[in-house]
């Protein structure tokens, strides 16, 4: 409880843990000695991708709240020999980085809370290996956007591998970054009740939601906010293998692409 810290590697580590860890107001920052804050060299370091916050190998029941971490690796789920992590985040801020789950049958859940992003090169959720996520109630934004409209290649978030995500009642904040909200392959999504928040007057490449091959996909109930004179795809899939729905979302102006002979069912979408 009441712990902060200016870690440059990593910051709490965890594994093999088989009852219940309780974090509070944890707070992760690059303090420095007389002031606070480090030099812009210690800066620098800390917001370095593998500079970690929390590294998560087995834990049978992570419950932080009032959590928060600008490392620049974020909350990091690593493979382990003694098992998986089922993590619960309330109350809490992440900036400069997410949360990436590559272990095997690992579990996170966040609510009420934050993430940060400063550059599009960041990402708020890496989803693979057959985990998954539960998030509600959660701002996910991007604080800088590049601003030259340029496409970026890599996704906010990305589900892939086996993976499912279930996100309702969160808003995300793209700015002009030309960039996929969420990419979906070989997965199982859900999205319900969300906002995606983009400029408008701006042309977009890149679709909000990317549904790739062989995913189970239900969207339905969000908002997708108006492009103005721009133009911007909503939700793009990329093959017939795809399974779900997509209903009564509130598209302004947005389009649909999707696959012909695809599984996906389009309905009351406008």
């Amino acid at each position: 409880d009441d712990l902060q810290m200016a870690s440059y590697h990593i910051g709490i580590k965890i594994d093999g843990t088989t009852d219940i860890v309780r974090t509070n107001n944890i707070h992760i920052w690059p303090f420095g000695p007389s002031s606070n804050i480090a030099t812009n060299n210690q800066v620098a370091a800390f917001m370095l991708p593998a500079n970690i916050g929390f590294s998560l190998g087995r834990c049978d029941g992570l419950l932080g709240t009032g959590i928060f971490s600008f490392a620049g690796g974020g909350v990091n789920f690593f493979p382990s020999s003694l098992g998986s992590a089922e993590v619960f985040f309330s109350d809490s801020g992440f900036e400069n980085a997410g949360f990436t789950m590559v272990s095997a049958g690992s579990f996170l859940n966040l609510t009420g809370s934050y993430i940060g992003l400063n550059t599009e090169a960041q990402s708020a959720l890496i989803l693979g290996n057959g985990n998954s996520a539960q998030i509600t109630g959660t701002h996910i934004y991007l604080a800088i956007a590049p601003g030259t409209g340029t496409a970026v290649s890599n996704p906010m978030m990305s589900v892939t591998a086996g993976s499912q995500l279930h996100m309702s009642n969160v808003k995300v904040d793209m700015q002009d970054a030309d960039m996929q909200v969420i990419f979906e392959d070989s997965a199982l999504v859900s999205l319900n009740d969300m906002h995606f928040n983009y400029l408008g007057n701006k042309v977009y490449t890149n679709a909000a939601i990317h549904i790739g091959t062989n995913v189970t996909s239900k969207i339905g109930n969000n908002i997708f906010s108006n492009v103005g004179t721009g133009s911007h795809i909503a939700i793009v899939t990329d093959s017939s293998t795809d399974y779900g729905s997509i209903h009564d979302n509130l598209l302004q102006g947005q389009t649909l692409s999707l696959t012909s002979g695809t599984l996906i069912h389009s309905l009351n979408n406008f």
